[in-house]
């Protein structure tokens, strides 16, 4: 099997020769519309059924014979959201890595335990491996906080009086 052929992940659910793979200009387009973190945020998207998320996933991600081929969430009615959603992270970590999203955290387990400080842009920091059954709970592997903590958040401290 060809290594372009190993990024492709098939989806006969949506169509026969019907797969999700991502091109650059897919990643461009997520990254547009979810922001700089897209990829580091997909699995928890995912987990929290983000269906904007999921439905640009498919639309961008399907293909079928090299042409894009745009996948409707609603024609994958008889699938869990849950399945739906390991196919696309699958998907989107075998064109950036080369691995499966399983394989992929795996792989960056390991190097934590190993003590090796695994790649910061490909370290997820999301849940453990997912599979076709229910849902994980989350486990982090990023130390970084989950929400945007901003100043406005904070009271302000009171002011010395000025003189006058």
């Amino acid at each position: 099997m060809s290594e372009e052929a190993i990024r492709h992940v098939p989806f006969p659910e949506a169509g026969e020769g019907v797969e999700l793979f991502f091109r650059t200009r897919d990643f461009l387009e997520l990254q547009k519309k979810f922001g700089a973190d897209y990829i580091s945020g997909a699995q928890e998207r995912i987990d929290k059924s983000d269906i904007e998320f999921i439905e640009s996933c498919l639309r961008l991600g399907g293909k079928k014979e090299g042409k894009s081929h745009p996948i409707s969430l609603d024609a994958l009615e008889n699938m869990h959201l849950h399945a739906i959603g390991k196919r696309i992270l699958d998907a989107l970590f075998l064109r950036l890595t080369g691995k499966t999203f399983e394989e992929h955290v795996k792989s960056v387990m390991d190097a934590l335990a190993k003590g090796e400080n695994p790649s910061p842009q490909m370290s997820p920091a999301t849940s453990s491996p997912i599979s076709d059954a229910a849902p994980s709970a989350p486990l982090r592997l990023d130390p970084r906080p989950t929400r945007d903590v901003r100043q406005a958040d904070h009271p302000r401290r009171p002011q010395p009086a000025r003189p006058g």
